[in-house]
């Protein structure tokens, strides 16, 4: 049984029948009459628990199974009553004591669940443990040893393909996740690298072999409660001799030398100093103070600097890590804190910041106010660049290095060399994407303390080393971010959702004034305080929502905030009595929106699974994109055509399509579209072991409450499509009727209030951005459209027709139907409120729709989606084109990844290939065998360039040639088993796919050849093998074709 997801979480995971057998003296719970189930079940539940101590004395059972487990689940509720004062939250709870409450008068009396306890919902565990061969084990093993599994172990029944289902214990979600680990790759003798790569392969030891043959055990400090616990010594020692046994089996092109310690540096989590890390993503979304507080161009009194503090106190902020060192400062240091405060006092930011980041207009009064802010048009003369008008990194850049040095005292940074090393930290900063961070430990260490000598207080080393990054740290995080912060508004764009946007204060509300303003006349009202607390509409039920505008091009996207839960102030009666009357206020926590409505998601996405008929052109995902077009190609009217002659492409795109759509209309539909059903809705958690890294969910799944099915027997269907995931139930199940589900959505619809410019408003039109409803209530209200008007425009047989939200395909071998589709579209649908961006329209062949030339597309691929199709053999490709004009190439790194440098680039460049490995791309029965290789072979093109760029990001020490020939050979091999799991129909050999990828990994780092010497000479050693011989004639067609030359002109 497979139980690498469950070894990092426990001391010992054993077999059930072998931890039992170890737990009770003289027991044996398997006989040799026992039938093949309950062997079976023996061997495959696992148990994981602390080390065994002591053994229990095998004794009769005194009680039935049941009432063991409610004596169990009552000793639970005590010990959580008993460690908090009160009833403890779910995160902390047992698996077994979830749905039941102790009761409280205390009594024993066997009603409503006995020994004390209550049953408030189904609790999936139990249930098992009613099972016969539970019994059966109680009956061997006895009472004692049965309470002592339920209560200090955690119990996981097998499913499928490794997955596990948790009965016993803390829930693994809310344990300590274990460290990110080095992923291994299965073995696939094919693709194992040459001697050149492998390097050479260390013999394990006599003492090795028998640790890795042996059983788990031995005294690591755990009780038996110790469950949750971080792996100690031992079992981390057991961990990666385990690890090196796989990679030994597997491909391994391990260039590391011989000692252990080498390896273990290279791929294990940084030094103690590497933790000090800035994540950029605090810059986001916050509005120029300036502007809020109405100063005179000075930073506000809560900037650090700004407050009236003694240079006691600003040196105890700054150097807030090293506790010790602030408490007793150096009097120098002392002195230069107090000169920084006046240099602060008389910086001029105004002078600076118009210096350094100039209005994108002449002069402040003029902006073209009259330009529609939501307008798509890119025609000359039209509305401005929008995203043009923000300050390019360099200038922001420019400004954070004046503020420094005109405030930072130059004693306290140091030299020439410390400076420069500072303003590379500040070009990063400029230069980080969205969810970036910035390595603050490996810079103190290059940092030249000889220069900041007189203030250290004559620390050396890493302690100085540690005070210094705390320096850089204060200068980053306190005072460049928070410069940051009060002079410019950071976002994202609507097309790039990594590169970061700087917009200043003035600017980004000049621009924004007409959006504001087309929000308020057209999609929202605006409700008074006095008519709020007349109707009481703005106390909806599921909470305001705060807008946020994101940039495009040429306008904005209003998007709703309701992802985030916030608290209400309530007020009470009036209290103090007639002379000194007040009135006290109560905080009410609401839950989001989005977390209200995530139990209707469920449900009326069972619905529409359950209803095909319903569903019309809609494809959630790239799976129906891949089923459709599958479908259509099969078909024999379409199989004859296939290479012949070109098939007829459109596609179009629905303007505005969440803000137009009529909401009398939408629930009109869903009045007659959903029909009086009760849902039962399962909430549920998952834990997933992807690429040596723990991902948990919290997932729900609906069902008919007729038709109700077990938790266990859901899960292991889910389990099927799964592999090596940890399920757990939560006990929580809803239960949803059609007419609630209804009155939900309504008042969500057309009661959604939103805060906008300190004032509430309430949508009038449209439908919610940000909800988790909108893309499904969409789908819905489109469908009904496809139903009523375009159904009777195109034959099934010889047209496909593929909606993506508002993004509409239509694929046909007859040009009437695209025509007709695209005509009627275009006159517009005014009982749906629906209209055409006509900018968007795009054919493949010369058409004229209602007087209007349509644009035709350039070549034989035509794009939709992050698709390309080939419009004569409709095999299909990535479009890598927006990473072409995205400029440089970035790839967001989370601050946590910083502290696991060495496994989050394998991890990283894993994930990147593991997004293309889709049968639409890689199936042989739907593309042809060209197109296939050329797809494997840009997916590897550019998942080599997010190497590079993921590299720019990590310390020297997670990036040697050693590491780099692992994580390129483990790529490719990752690469071979999706292909072969994942792909469907694929007969290519693993030579092709392993002399594709070194040619890729060989193409794209040739350009940075200074900084992938070794790697590079390894790489051209591997390909002149004389297995490669014949490769580049047979794949010349590969390599060269022109489909590669978007994924080239990628820069990074």
């Amino acid at each position: 049984m497979d139980r690498v997801a469950l070894v990092p979480f426990f001391p010992v995971v054993t077999p059930l029948g072998e931890y039992m057998d170890a737990l009770v003296d003289g027991g044996r719970c398997l006989q040799d009459n026992d039938t093949a189930d309950f062997r079976r079940f023996l061997r495959s539940v696992l148990v994981g628990h602390a080390p065994i101590k002591t053994r229990l004395v095998l004794s009769e059972p005194v009680e039935r199974l049941a009432d063991t487990v409610r004596a169990v689940i009552g000793t639970l509720l005590k010990r959580e009553s008993s460690s908090s004062g009160s009833q403890v939250a779910w995160r902390g709870r047992n698996v077994l004591a979830m749905g039941y409450e102790a009761r409280r008068d205390g009594t024993m009396s066997c009603a409503g669940g006995g020994w004390g306890v209550v049953n408030t919902c189904v609790n999936s565990s139990v249930v098992e443990l009613g099972k016969r061969r539970w019994s059966l084990l109680l009956e061997r093993a006895g009472t004692e040893a049965m309470v002592h599994l339920l209560l200090h172990a955690s119990v996981f029944l097998p499913l499928h393909n490794g997955s596990f289902n948790q009965i016993s214990g803390v829930p693994l979600v809310n344990l300590p996740m274990p460290q990110a680990t080095p992923i291994v790759v299965p073995a696939i003798n094919a693709l194992r690298g040459p001697a050149t790569m492998r390097g050479t392969k260390r013999r394990r030891s006599a003492e090795e072999r028998q640790s890795s043959t042996g059983a788990d055990g031995g005294d690591t400090g755990h009780g038996e409660g110790g469950q949750g616990q971080t792996l100690c010594k031992k079992s981390k020692q057991r961990s990666a001799k385990r690890q090196r046994r796989c990679s030994s089996n597997g491909l391994d092109p391990q260039s590391a030398p011989r000692e252990e310690h080498s390896r273990q540096d290279a791929l294990d989590i940084a030094p103690e100093q590497a933790n000090v890390v800035v994540d950029t993503s605090a810059m986001l979304y916050s509005h120029p103070r300036l502007a809020r507080y109405k100063v005179k161009w000075s930073l506000p009194q809560i900037f650090p600097l700004g407050a009236d503090v003694t240079p006691g106190e600003l040196v105890a902020r700054m150097f807030a890590r090293a506790s010790g060192f602030a408490t007793n400062p150096p009097s120098r240091l002392l002195s230069l804190a107090a000169r920084m405060a006046k240099l602060h006092k008389r910086f001029n930011y105004r002078f600076h910041l118009f210096k350094r980041c100039p209005a994108p207009w002449q002069s402040p009064e003029i902006l073209p106010d009259s330009a529609d802010s939501k307008s798509d048009s890119a025609a000359d003369g039209g509305p401005p660049s929008f995203l043009g008008m923000a300050s390019s990194p360099h200038d922001v850049y420019l400004f954070l290095q004046t503020c420094v040095r005109g405030v930072v005292p130059r004693d306290l940074i140091g030299g020439k060399h410390n400076h420069r090393l500072l303003y590379k930290l500040l070009r990063s900063l400029a230069n980080s994407s969205r969810f970036g961070h910035i390595d603050l430990g490996g810079a103190a260490g290059r940092a030249k303390m000889d220069e900041v000598t007189a203030w250290l207080g004559g620390k050396r080393g890493s302690a100085a080393d540690d005070i210094y990054a705390g320096f850089l740290c204060w200068v980053l995080k306190d005072y460049a971010i928070q410069l940051v912060r009060a002079f410019f508004y950071v976002t994202e764009s609507s097309s790039d959702r990594s590169r970061l946007f700087f917009f200043r204060g003035d600017v980004w509300t000049k621009i924004t004034r007409q959006a504001l303003r087309s929000l308020e006349s057209e999609i929202y009202t605006k409700k008074t305080l006095a008519d709020a607390s007349a109707s009481g509409s703005t106390r909806s039920s599921l909470g305001y929502s705060r807008l946020r505008l994101l940039p495009k091009e040429h306008g904005f996207r209003a998007i709703s905030n309701l992802k985030k839960s916030f608290v209400v102030k309530q007020k009470t009666l009036w209290r103090g009595g007639n002379r000194k009357p007040t009135r006290e206020y109560v905080e009410l926590p609401v839950t989001s929106t989005n977390k209200q409505l995530a139990s209707s998601l469920a449900a009326l996405t069972y619905f529409r699974k359950a209803h095909p008929q319903l569903v019309g052109s809609t494809v959630v995902n790239i799976s129906d994109i891949y089923t459709k077009l599958r479908a259509f190609k099969s078909s024999e009217g379409v199989k004859s055509l296939l290479g012949k002659a070109p098939f007829y492409m459109g596609k179009l795109d629905i303007q505005k399509a969440y803000d137009t759509i009529v909401q009398s209309k939408l629930l009109d539909l869903l009045e007659t579209q959903l029909p009086s059903e009760e849902y039962m809705v399962y909430r549920y958690w998952t834990l997933l072991l992807s690429f040596g890294r723990y991902r948990s969910s919290f997932l729900r799944q609906a069902g008919m409450s007729s038709e109700s099915i077990p938790f266990g027997d859901m899960v292991r269907s889910l389990s099927k499509k799964s592999r090596q995931v940890i399920f757990g139930d939560q006990s929580a199940t809803d239960y949803l009727d059609t007419d609630s589900i209804r009155q939900l959505i309504r008042e969500h619809v057309t009661n959604n209030m939103v805060r906008m410019r300190s004032g509430i408003w309430q949508q009038k039109k449209g439908i919610p951005q940000g909800s988790v409803l909108s893309a499904l209530l969409c789908n819905f209200f489109y469908d009904q459209l496809e139903r009523e008007h375009l159904s009777g425009l195109v034959d099934p047989a010889h047209t496909l027709m593929m909606r993506m939200v508002d993004d509409f395909i239509v694929i046909s071998s007859n040009p009437s139907q695209v025509v007709a589709v695209l005509e009627f579209m275009h006159r517009g649908v005014a009982e749906y409120g629906c209209e055409l961006n006509k900018a968007k329209t795009l054919v493949n062949f010369e058409a004229t729709i209602c007087g209007e030339r349509i644009g035709q597309a350039g070549s034989s691929k035509f794009p939709w989606c992050g698709l390309i199709f080939d419009e004569r053999t409709l095999d299909v490709s990535s479009d890598y084109s927006r990473l072409a004009q995205a400029g440089m190439m970035s790839i967001a790194i989370g601050a946590k990844s910083a502290q696991t440098t060495g496994c989050v680039l394998g991890h990283k460049v894993s994930l990147a290939v593991r997004l293309k490995m889709h049968k639409l791309y890689m199936d042989c029965s739907l593309n042809s065998r060209e197109t296939v290789l050329v797809n494997l072979y840009q997916n590897f093109l550019v998942s080599a360039k997010k190497m590079h760029a993921i590299c720019h990001q990590l310390p020297a020490a997670s990036k040697g040639d050693d590491v780099l020939v692992k994580v390129v050979w483990d790529t490719i091999s990752l690469g071979y088993m999706l292909l072969r799991t994942r792909c469907g129909d694929n007969t290519i050999p693993p030579a092709d796919v392993t002399w594709l990828g070194l040619t890729a990994f060989h193409t794209a780092l040739q350009r940075k050849q200074a900084r992938y010497t070794q790697l590079l000479a390894r790489l051209h050693s591997a390909l002149s093998l004389p297995k490669f011989s014949k490769m580049a004639r047979r794949h010349a067609a590969v390599v060269n074709s022109p489909d590669n030359e978007v994924a080239l002109s990628i820069v990074y």
